[in-house]
């Protein structure tokens, strides 16, 4: 099981919990995916991966309310668990440079690029993973 450590709402259909996931926190990178199951008879729901914390094992998730199930999550408070966290999942952004100037600034942060299918979900994430390859030198 899975227990949630914070629930807040952000807005009127659209809630951020972080949720106790140890290994999932260990190996997640951004723009990585979760699928969440609430209980036996739930479905199976893919969240993307907002934020992490390594070293307390948890990760932030952010949902709209759009069907049954993401309804029914709203429903658990701190101290309720998912009975299944599955992940992480799918391809981490990559982060390559670019030699050209393109048309509009957000497209680029300093020269290098974040190339990702989550959108801003990641942002703060993929901001600090840059920080953390340039700082590296990994490229």
């Amino acid at each position: 099981m899975y227990p949630i450590v914070k629930k807040e709402q952000l807005a009127d259909k659209i809630f951020l919990m972080d949720v106790k996931a140890e290994r999932v926190a260990k190996t997640c990178m951004p723009g990585q995916f979760i699928i969440v199951k609430i209980d036996e008879e739930g479905e199976r729901i893919p969240l993307t991966i907002c934020d992490y914390d390594r070293e307390a094992g948890t990760i932030t998730i952010v949902f709209q309310v759009v069907g049954a199930s993401t309804q029914r999550m709203t429903g658990l408070e701190v101290g309720d668990s998912f009975r299944d966290f599955v992940g992480p999942l799918g391809c981490a952004s990559e982060f390559f440079r670019r030699d050209r100037r393109f048309k509009e600034e957000k497209d680029f942060i300093r020269g290098w690029w974040c190339r990702s299918s989550t959108g801003l979900s990641t942002g703060e994430v993929d901001a600090r993973k840059w920080n953390r390859c340039r700082r590296d030198r990994w490229f």
